[in-house]
């Protein structure tokens, strides 16, 4: 039968229609699975997507056999579709590759080739691949050596907010590299680091208050910060706070304090908290020992 030339169109620009429905579909079912957590829904959601040569689609298969997420974990093919992302600047897998390389992981370990992808996505705005290619110009892995590039990725990162940048900027104010020594400036990003639960940050403000490095000494905060590192559940700081609550420098001094929080730091490993239990426990009274364990059981890592 012959159609009018009126239909034909119609029937092509309905086809079509049904066509970018079918893309768009696939596009949403894509996103929405992942986002939901349906991984193996997105799983193959995403690889029909990856077909039309969508770089998000690539880059979240990327994630997901990365994770094992709908799919046994699979470095390499997670490598596989990070590189076909960020071959389409795909920025967030151009971070993903670099990390492959820096760690090794699904990809031979390999500094400048970590450096040559880490690059891109830094340029994008990318604060984890900025804060990383800070540290590698920092200590010249797989880049020429230079505070001055180091202090610019670093000012870049910390400036999005992003923890390990505001602690590599912390650090190089706090050590004078590249820039004179300036210990308010790195109380300051190490405290915004730490309130975004960074350990390493934490654990810095407490010594720099302790021992009063560039700053007037403060148990108080000092013991303010090593009591969040603990309930984070870092072990040397559980054993470091046990002994504040045992000896009542820095703390209210309570032996069943003290007791719980080297149960919890020898439970996690901790050799000198194991003795401190040895040393301390002999000492207490049995309503002083339940209340320790009472409290160990009942303790929970606080969010980071």
């Amino acid at each position: 039968m012959k159609l009018s030339r009126f239909r034909y169109v119609t029937l092509l620009a309905a086809s079509a229609l049904i066509s970018l429905l079918s893309v768009t579909a696939s596009s949403d079912n894509c996103e929405n699975a992942f986002n939901l957590q349906r991984y193996a829904e997105a799983l193959t959601a995403c690889q029909e997507r990856a077909a039309r040569d969508d770089p998000h689609a690539m880059y979240l298969l990327g994630v997901m056999y990365s994770g094992g997420l709908g799919a046994p974990a699979d470095p390499a093919e997670a490598v596989k579709w990070f590189t076909m992302a960020a071959g389409k600047e795909h920025g967030a897998a151009q971070s993903r590759l670099g990390d492959a390389y820096y760690f090794g992981e699904g990809a031979p370990q390999s500094y400048s080739d970590a450096a040559w992808w880490y690059l891109p996505a830094a340029q994008k705005g990318d604060a984890h691949a900025q804060a990383q290619l800070a540290g590698m110009y920092e200590y010249g892995f797989g880049v020429s050596f230079s505070y001055e590039e180091a202090m610019e990725w670093y000012k870049k990162s910390a400036a999005r907010g992003y923890a390990a940048g505001q602690y590599g900027l912390a650090v190089m104010y706090g050590e004078g590299r590249g820039v004179p020594v300036d210990k308010p400036q790195a109380v300051t990003w190490y405290a915004k680091a730490s309130d975004q639960g960074y350990v390493a940050a934490t654990l810095a403000l407490t010594d720099i208050y302790q021992r009063g490095d560039g700053v007037e000494a403060d148990m108080a905060k000092a013991a303010h910060y090593l009591q969040r590192a603990a309930e984070w559940g870092h072990r040397d700081a559980q054993f470091a706070l046990g002994r504040l609550h045992e000896t009542g420098q820095g703390a209210a001094q309570d032996v069943s304090q003290a007791l719980m929080w080297y149960n919890l730091a020898a439970e996690r490993g901790s050799a000198p908290a194991a003795e401190a239990i040895k040393s301390l426990t002999p000492h207490l009274t049995p309503a002083q020992k339940l209340t320790a364990e009472r409290m160990a059981k009942e303790w929970r890592p606080a969010e980071q």
